[in-house]
């Protein structure tokens, strides 16, 4: 798919089926999220993969509002930012995550 269809026809996902999200999935979502740029090609960005409904339900609340919703999710990645390997560590991440939200 070219990239441009690839952002017309992103969306948002917050209700589930609770149908489980086979690993090897998540697995290649970690895999395209290794392969975003990161300031001076540090790799700053870790990542975990959430598939404990109590964790998943755990992280889900740490907000206020706007994550709940995470919830009730089979399954979800963690993206993590190192300061000690780049003060770009925010930045870094959040590329890193929106690898992720565009290869779902």
């Amino acid at each position: 798919m070219e990239f441009h269809k690839v952002i017309e026809t992103r969306h948002s996902v917050r209700a589930f089926t609770g149908e489980a999200v086979p690993r090897f999935l998540l697995d290649e979502l970690i895999e395209d999220a290794r392969t975003a740029p990161s300031s001076k090609n540090c790799k700053s960005s870790g990542f975990m993969i959430l598939e404990d409904p109590d964790l998943i339900a755990a992280v889900g609340q740490m907000r206020d509002g706007g994550s709940h919703f995470l919830c009730q999710a089979p399954a979800a990645i963690v993206v993590l930012g190192d300061s000690v390997k780049s003060d770009m560590w925010v930045e870094n991440s959040s590329i890193s995550a929106t690898f992720i939200q565009l290869s779902a």
